[in-house]
């Protein structure tokens, strides 16, 4: 039996099961939302999505598990926000998306590794009708997918070169639904907002962001989740210390 972990977020989330769910990739989907603390808007609509996967499911004879609910505030608040300061001082910018984009990711492993599961269905698009997003650039894709295929963790990513969004929402083939899919929004959301995700300077300064601050970091977690090992945040306090050369 094929069974895969589910991202309930968004618009692209959706669609991208749903396109999982049309080909017949799998047998059985266990749907997971991911918290961070920084979300507002209606809630319930991670609800609605789940009952229109459920009736998907139901119409291609596919079974739709429990929702799993994840969070982890202290693992955020050490990725995404403590060393603020430091990584601006490092890498000339700073954004929260990337490491809350990986963060999401991450709180899904034990439940992958719980149910032997095939892989993580997720909604990641390089473009988004031409718009660059830092969490979701081709170089920050690349760099997680690196990083989980050394785990052997498979990311299925369906629809990660659809760049025309018109074609997301004709696959989620309920558009009535599609009004209310992305009610859940983050304060923290635009705050890239001015500069240039095309920039040689910038693309020079993510590069190195995610070879010398992403990998390592990634590398320790995804090695104490597949060891199946709780985190010491200690440790990764010093780890990510290292990063800087304090």
């Amino acid at each position: 039996m094929t069974t895969y972990i589910a991202e309930i977020a968004g618009k692209d989330s959706i669609a991208a099961i749903h396109k999982i769910i049309r080909e017949r990739a799998v047998d059985f989907i266990i749907p997971t939302i991911a918290y961070t603390g920084t979300e507002y808007g209606d809630i319930s609509s991670y609800s609605k999505s789940i009952r229109y996967l459920i009736e998907c499911g139901n119409n291609y004879d596919i079974s739709i598990g429990e929702t799993v609910v994840l969070h982890d505030e202290m693992l955020w608040n050490i990725l995404c926000v403590r060393y603020q300061n430091q990584l601006f001082s490092r890498y000339s910018f700073f954004t929260q998306c990337i490491m809350c984009h990986f963060y999401t990711h991450l709180l899904r492993i034990p439940l992958y590794l719980e149910k032997n599961a095939d892989g993580i269905i997720t909604g990641e698009r390089y473009s988004h009708m031409g718009k660059l997003k830092t969490n979701q650039h081709s170089f920050t894709i690349e760099c997680f997918r690196t990083l989980f295929n050394n785990f052997k963790i498979h990311l299925v990513q369906p629809l990660i070169n659809v760049e025309d969004t018109s074609i997301v929402e004709k696959e989620i083939n309920d558009y009535a639904y599609i009004s209310s899919i992305n009610d859940v929004k983050c304060i923290l959301s635009g705050n890239m907002t001015g500069l240039s995700l095309t920039d040689n300077e910038f693309l020079f300064r993510l590069n190195e962001y995610l070879d010398t601050f992403v990998k390592p970091i990634g590398n320790y977690l995804l090695g104490q989740y597949t060891k199946k090992r709780q985190i010491q945040f200690e440790n990764l306090d010093n780890v990510i210390r290292s990063c800087f050369h304090e």
